[in-house]
């Protein structure tokens, strides 16, 4: 379902002179043909051609027979330019010409539906769809955030736990009385190290997967969302200005006939646009929900093994001394 609506979102106006002068500025782009030749320059060109060619001697006028290489060639000063070199930078600037003016004509359109002074076209369940994959990737990359942050402070947890393994072995060293505990104590830290250090590698292949979806997959489907809107704004473009052409008195036929085959090529790039988003989109949230499960699987399984190996660990390792400090009796 398409519809079209109106949208304010900023309270200042402009006014009726400064939209004339815009549009003004388009026209004069359009109309202007940057190739024409100099009027002055080529009367000044055609005289100097014919001075010359007066007074050059007989032998300079037959290089200028059909064999000669250069004929054909225009010259700048002293350089001779070949044609198909100057077609190319002729094209060149036709099409910088026309993204120019595009470009004039969306930036134009995006301000006016801004001010709420054109209608925007919009489909509703693409837009709704659109806005769902902007939130639920805000909360991916927050979740991407915090599982970077418990990274850095499991590592530094995991670093402690070694050197609290190691201090209390070279407690045991110097304490005989105490060598037991701190071994105890030496091994139960070191194990649970190295069973950090194996719950580490998860982390950081749970975190990599999460960056390749939302730094990567998902910002696939970002792109294409952002080529559909800017064919959304150039089919809102050519019915802004069919609109026009059916109000302006100097309207032909012809034009106009122009003007809705534009429409109708537009709109139709619009409507192929909103099934490749559709179907990008449901592409993603498949492939979004495998990934997922599958690391999220596997992390849950990495951290139930770090903690029922701790926990073993522990157990193993607990004292069974009963005997009793002096201090007790």
């Amino acid at each position: 379902m398409i519809r079209t609506q109106f949208k304010t979102v900023y309270p200042f106006e402009v006014s009726g002179n400064q939209l004339r002068m815009l549009q003004a500025d388009i026209e004069a782009i359009e109309a202007k043909d940057i190739f024409a030749p100099d009027k002055t320059i080529s009367v000044a060109t055609d005289i100097n051609d014919k001075t010359n060619s007066s007074n050059l001697p007989n032998i300079c006028k037959t290089n200028n027979s059909p064999q000669s290489p250069t004929n054909n060639l225009p010259k700048i000063g002293s350089l001779n330019i070949q044609r198909a070199d100057l077609d190319k930078v002729q094209e060149k600037i036709k099409v910088i010409k026309k993204w120019t003016v595009n470009t004039f004509k969306n930036t134009k359109q995006n301000v006016l539906e801004h001010l709420g002074k054109v209608e925007k076209t919009i489909d509703i369940e693409t837009e709704g769809q659109i806005e769902g994959l902007k939130e639920l990737h805000k909360r991916y990359n927050t979740l991407l955030a915090t599982a970077v942050t418990f990274q850095n402070h499991f590592t530094v947890l995991n670093k402690a736990n070694r050197d609290l393994a190691e201090g209390f072995y070279q407690i045991g060293l110097k304490e005989t009385e105490l060598t037991n505990e701190c071994n105890d104590n030496h091994e139960i830290l070191k194990t649970v190290s190295q069973n950090g250090e194996l719950f580490e590698k998860e982390i950081n292949k749970f975190i990599d997967a999460m960056e390749t979806l939302c730094d990567k997959t998902m910002q696939d489907t970002f792109i294409t969302i952002q080529m559909y809107s800017t064919t959304r704004l150039e089919y809102d473009v050519a019915k802004c200005e069919l609109n026009d052409l059916k109000d302006s008195n100097k309207a032909t036929n012809a034009s106009i006939e122009e003007a809705e085959e534009k429409v109708r090529e537009y709109k139709n790039k619009y409507e192929g646009m909103i099934n490749d988003v559709r179907t990008k989109i449901s592409l993603l949230k498949e492939n979004r929900l495998k990934v997922m499960k599958n690391h999220m699987h596997a992390f849950q399984q990495a951290f139930r093994a770090y903690s029922k190996s701790n926990m073993i660990t522990v157990n193993c390792h607990t004292s069974t001394s009963n005997s009793q400090s002096f201090l007790e009796h």
